[in-house]
C-alpha cells in the first residue's frame, strides 16, 4: 500500500490462540505461528496480527500507517507532543520489513507507523475498510495527525468531525467526538453481510453494538468486544 494508507493491524490480547481462533471463525481467517503471537492473513495475504497485550494494558487492536521516511515522521510526531514507546523513544529496524515505530499520541491515543507494505485489495470482504480516531478534542487531534501523517483534514458530516483524505482525495479516516477521557483509534472490517456478521460474532462469544452514528457511506456497521475485551467494528460498505 502506498504512504498514508493503513497497512497493519494488531490484535493484543492475553490468549494470543483463543484471539487468532476467534477472528478466524469469524473472518476465515487464518493464523501461522511467530516467535511473538499469530500471522494473520486473508487469502495468503497478511494482514496483521495477534500478541500478547502488556500488563496493565487492556486487550486492543492496533492500526499501523505507512509513511516513507519513519525517522522523519518520527521526529515531527515528537516536537507535536507525541510518545514514541520504544526503550529510548526511537524507531525500530524489523528485519525484512524496515522501520517501524510505536506512538502514542498528545491524547495518548496509539498507533504505528512503517515503511510502505503490500495490503489486501480495497474493498475485499474479511480486511479492513475504515478507520475512526475516537478523539477526546477532535479539533486537536486533526491537526496532530495532519501535521504527522501525509493526510489532509476535511470537514465531516453528523457525528463525524473530521475527514482525512490523502493529497489526491482518497478518504483513509474520520474522527468523532469521544465518549469517555481516552482516546483511541477503532479500525472496521469489511463484511458481506452485516447481520449475518454480527449474528456469528455473538454466537462465538462477543457482544455487539450498535454504532455511535450512521456509516458515512450508506452502508450499516456495528461494534462488537470479542471475548477477551477487545473492540473492533464490522461495516458493509469501505470507506468512499
Amino acid at each position: 500500500m502506498p504512504e498514508g494508507y493503513f497497512v497493519a493491524h494488531e490484535l493484543r490480547v492475553s490468549d494470543v490462540a483463543a484471539g487468532a481462533a476467534f477472528y478466524g471463525d469469524l473472518f476465515g481467517w487464518t493464523a501461522i505461528a511467530t516467535p511473538t503471537g499469530r500471522q494473520l492473513r486473508a487469502d495468503h495475504t497478511p494482514l496483521g496480527g495477534v500478541s500478547q497485550v502488556k500488563d496493565g494494558v487492556p486487550p486492543h487492536w492496533s492500526s499501523c500507517v505507512a509513511v516513507t521516511d519513519v525517522p522523519a515522521a518520527v521526529g515531527t510526531a515528537t516536537a507535536h507532543g507525541a510518545t514514541v514507546t520504544t526503550p529510548g523513544g526511537r524507531p525500530v529496524r524489523v528485519p525484512g520489513q524496515g522501520w517501524l515505530a510505536p506512538i502514542l499520541d498528545p491524547a495518548r491515543g496509539f498507533f504505528l507507523i512503517a515503511e510502505p507494505a503490500a495490503g489486501v485489495p480495497a474493498g475485499t470482504p474479511g480486511t479492513f475498510a475504515r478507520h475512526r480516531l475516537h478523539a477526546t478534542d477532535p479539533s486537536a487531534a486533526a491537526a496532530f495527525y495532519q501535521a504527522v501523517l501525509p493526510w489532509q483534514v476535511h470537514g465531516g458530516t453528523g457525528e463525524v468531525t473530521h475527514t482525512f483524505r490523502l493529497p489526491g482525495g482518497a478518504p483513509v479516516a474520520e474522527v468523532v467526538q469521544a465518549d469517555g477521557p481516552a482516546q483511541y483509534w477503532l479500525p472496521y472490517v469489511l463484511v458481506a453481510d452485516l447481520d449475518a456478521a454480527c449474528a456469528l460474532a455473538a454466537e462465538l462469544g462477543a457482544a455487539v453494538h450498535d454504532d455511535r452514528g450512521a456509516a458515512p457511506t450508506g452502508g450499516g456497521s456495528c461494534v462488537i468486544v470479542d471475548p477477551q475485551g477487545a473492540e473492533l467494528g464490522l461495516c458493509a460498505e469501505p470507506r468512499r
